[in-house]
């Protein structure tokens, strides 16, 4: 008794067909349960969406109110610390007073110095001017005419008061 080798691969044949229209079929089943499991996912993920849109549309709004009435609550108790416009108006303008005052005060010493110091300055030119004039007025006399005539309202001015505008 032989093998028929024909028979074998014709029947080899039968059974892979056989074994992929199997596999294809059990893919098919998994597919449709996978589509199932896939879809009750899919409802129940929308039943949570919509309870979560739901909690944020009742809560979101009562926990802004609740923190925006805080926040007015805390502006109210701030403005009525504020001190009152007419009493800051007050305030500045005493300030302004002494301010001012002070500055007045400043301004009459700083004068006071400006003039003794300027006294004391006109003192000291006009003791080097008459030193000056001391030691010049020997030597103008023995300078030519022409040469004295150009000094003369330099003298002139040397023994005229500081200040004089001469």
């Amino acid at each position: 008794m032989g093998i028929d080798v024909r028979k074998v691969i014709t029947d080899a044949g039968y059974v892979s067909i056989g074994l992929g229209v199997l596999g294809y079929q059990q893919a098919q089943t998994r597919r449709r349960e996978l589509g199932a499991r896939l879809d009750s996912a899919g409802e129940c993920i929308g039943v949570r969406a919509r309870e979560m849109r739901s909690r944020v549309s009742e809560g979101v709004p009562s926990r802004l109110d609740e923190r925006a009435q805080a926040v007015r609550v805390r502006l109210e108790s701030r403005i009525r610390d504020l001190p009152d416009p007419d009493e800051v108006r007050t305030r500045i303008g005493e300030r302004t007073r002494v301010a001012r005052e002070t500055v007045d005060a400043r301004a009459r010493e700083m004068r006071g110095v400006v003039e003794e110091q300027t006294r004391a300055a006109i003192d000291r030119v006009q003791l080097l001017g008459d030193e000056l004039g001391r030691r010049v007025e020997p030597l103008v006399d023995r300078l030519p005419e022409p040469v004295a005539k150009a000094v003369e309202p330099l003298r002139t001015r040397m023994h005229a008061p500081v200040g004089s505008g001469v």
